[in-house]
């Protein structure tokens, strides 16, 4: 080393000749110098400690499982629902919530005293070796549900029967959520076409097609059928639909389809009738978890107010006296539910008038919705009535007077709990009451 020069041992910072310019040439030997291998290898193994610390502590792997939940979320956003940018592109307007939106069409014929419907035999990854209805989902370009069912209809079967007449459409939703919306257009083609007509089968989708008895395919329990297929002949509230549609009659209101149903949208339901004014089906969120409906049916036994309540035997809420109801069919509408499951449980009821209803909320994010019909029966009618209970779910019934279910020393059902200890929900109790003995 010169005297007097500021440098590192013999090593020289100089210009690269030949290369890029501006480079700059830093011998092995200066680097060895200013930081010593041993050194280097001490600090890389110290890095590499502290390194594997982080990674070893709860708190990162907290955040490393955070992140990947956040990731896969939106992953499933991106494939699996659809953004509100991606369907306001769609002509068809998407009902809010649904993950999936299609339609098909039922063709059914009326020859002689047998009603026949076309099926086909899906050849698919999805429902495959199901008999399913021609249909899918629907495109961008569909300027309605029913074109929607056309479009796919006739690239399924080549063509429909001839002389086809559209009769009105029945929406049906599965899914964990009910967020799979599919609407099926029933339709009817002449009597002559179970002879003459023949499909021309997209064979990717289907190796074959059937007219079926349509009692056949309501009671056959071994025909494999498409989720759909089953639901719309199988599910009460559907099939409700779909046979009111054949028969030319007024189609049934639904929760889905009828917020606030005219009164008398279904006459009378056996032993029930309705006042005026009051809806078929109050207005319920798609977003519901649970639905169901119930009757709260009141008289007057010793000049004071009574309920008929059932004492419960099953897993849920056991021991309480509740009201008759449960949970909705899907598609089912609300007075359709309440009258269904009286006569499950009690055999049927006893003559009554429905004025008006009280709507609760349960659960942690009070997503349950139960429709309480408050209902009035005369006191010959409720004394005649005999109650034929079903065992499984109820072991007891009497008239509970109001003022013991307000003192709180009988266990109610937690519905029954809402409608008596509510403030606003038992000022309506009285007044139904009192509009009739008034």
């Amino acid at each position: 080393m010169e005297a007097g020069r500021n440098t590192v041992g013999v090593a020289s910072l100089e210009v690269e000749e030949g290369g890029r310019e501006g480079g700059l040439l830093v011998e092995d030997s200066t680097i060895d110098q200013l930081f010593p291998r041993g050194s280097r290898r001490r600090r890389l193994s110290s890095c590499t400690r502290q390194l594997k610390r982080i990674l070893a502590t709860r708190g990162f792997r907290r955040l490393l499982v955070g992140v990947t939940l956040l990731v896969l979320v939106a992953i499933i956003f991106k494939v699996v629902m659809p953004t509100t940018t991606e369907t306001a592109s769609y002509k068809v307007q998407w009902p809010q919530g649904a993950e999936k939106l299609g339609a098909g069409l039922l063709v059914t014929l009326q020859a002689g005293d047998k009603a026949s419907v076309l099926l086909l035999y899906r050849n698919s990854r999805h429902n495959d070796k199901t008999w399913g209805l021609p249909g899918g989902n629907v495109d961008a370009e569909d300027e309605s549900l029913t074109a929607a069912a056309l479009r796919e209809a006739r690239e399924e079967l080549g063509h429909l029967p001839q002389g086809t007449e559209f009769l009105g459409e029945v929406l049906t939703r599965r899914g964990k959520h009910e967020s799979k919306f599919y609407t099926v257009i029933i339709a009817r083609a002449p009597a002559d076409q179970k002879e003459a007509y023949s499909p021309e089968l997209n064979l990717e989708e289907h190796s074959d097609w059937r007219w079926f008895d349509m009692e056949e395919v309501r009671n056959n329990a071994e025909l494999s059928l498409h989720p759909v297929v089953e639901m719309l002949f199988k599910t009460h509230g559907y099939s409700t639909q779909m046979d009111a549609l054949l028969a030319g009659e007024p189609l049934p209101a639904t929760h889905d389809r009828v917020q606030q149903g005219p009164s008398g949208a279904v006459g009378q339901v056996g032993c029930i009738k309705t006042a005026p004014g009051v809806p078929v089906s109050p207005d319920i969120p798609s977003s519901a978890e649970k639905i169901g409906a119930g009757i709260f049916i009141m008289t007057h036994l010793d000049n004071s107010l009574h309920a008929l309540l059932l004492k419960r035997n099953s897993k849920h809420n056991d021991n309480t006296w509740g009201i008759p109801g449960g949970n909705a069919d899907a598609g089912e509408i609300m007075l359709d539910t309440a009258s269904r499951e009286a006569v499950e449980e009690m055999g049927g009821c006893p003559g009554m008038t429905i004025l008006d209803y009280v709507l609760t909320r349960r659960g942690k994010q009070l997503q349950k919705y139960f429709t309480v019909f408050l209902a009035y029966s005369p006191p010959e009618e409720a004394a005649a009535f005999v109650p034929e209970l079903d065992s499984e779910e109820n072991d007891q019934w009497r008239w509970v007077a109001l003022d013991e279910m307000l003192s709180m020393e009988l266990p109610l059902h937690p519905v029954v709990e809402i409608v008596v200890h509510d403030d606003a929900n038992l000022r309506k109790v009285k007044q139904v009451a009192g509009s009739v003995t008034g």
